[in-house]
């Protein structure tokens, strides 16, 4: 991973990047613990993308009802 940037721009491409780094781990290509902390960080960016999606999602709610 270190050279490459990722794009992380829904919550299923933060998934598949949490599975290729749980493959990885279980390989024993990873470290368990940078693994680990990976996933964490995958974690907290797929919440702030459905934070985001609930957001606009609440926005087109308002401007349907008029709000």
């Amino acid at each position: 991973m270190p050279g490459k940037r990722l794009r992380i721009e829904t919550g299923a491409a933060a998934r598949r990047q949490m599975v290729k780094v749980y493959r990885q781990m279980a390989s024993g290509e990873l470290d368990v613990t940078k693994g680990s902390k990976l996933i964490y960080a995958l974690t907290e960016i797929s919440r702030a993308l459905e934070r985001e999606a609930v957001e606009a999602l609440s926005e087109r709610l308002d401007k349907i009802e008029g709000r």
